[in-house]
């Protein structure tokens, strides 16, 4: 674990306390989680994706498009290419990425109608989500 790296933590009902995931995760990342990020590196890689640093702008609007999905869920809505994506009816639709696992969770969101990048990460596997739709009520009107 990276130095300065806060410890995360699962709730356990039988105890009514919390413990760390340290026996709960994988020791070392791999292609489908454990990465140690920042709010700054996220912040980095949205920024890369919408200057077209990362990918060409063609790339990025493929990526940011409906590729599957039905909408159903209003809140999953869609997936893009690595990405989900929320119909918007009055703009662009927001396009966001999530990440759970024991005793963490992650989404972070970017909004084109108003530029708004917006970042949660939780060391105790909070409702990130809940959060985030706090955010969309009171910030994007």
């Amino acid at each position: 674990m990276p130095a300065k790296c806060a410890n995360s933590y699962i709730y356990c009902p039988e105890k009514e306390d919390y413990r760390t995931n340290i026996y709960s995760v994988g020791a070392k990342g791999t292609g489908d989680g454990g990465a140690f990020v920042t709010i700054e590196d996220i912040v980095k890689f949205w920024n890369g994706l919408i200057r077209h640093e990362l990918l060409s702008e063609e790339m990025v609007t493929e990526m940011f498009s409906k590729q599957s999905g039905d909408g159903k869920d209003p809140e999953e809505g869609y997936y893009g290419y690595g990405v989900w994506i929320i119909d918007n009816p009055e703009g662009q639709d927001y396009v966001y990425m999530q990440g759970v696992d024991d005793g963490v969770s992650a989404i972070s969101e970017y909004n084109p109608n108003n530029g708004m990048i917006t970042v949660m990460l939780s060391n105790y596997g909070d409702n990130v989500w809940s959060r985030m739709r706090k955010i969309r009520e009171e910030a994007y009107v």
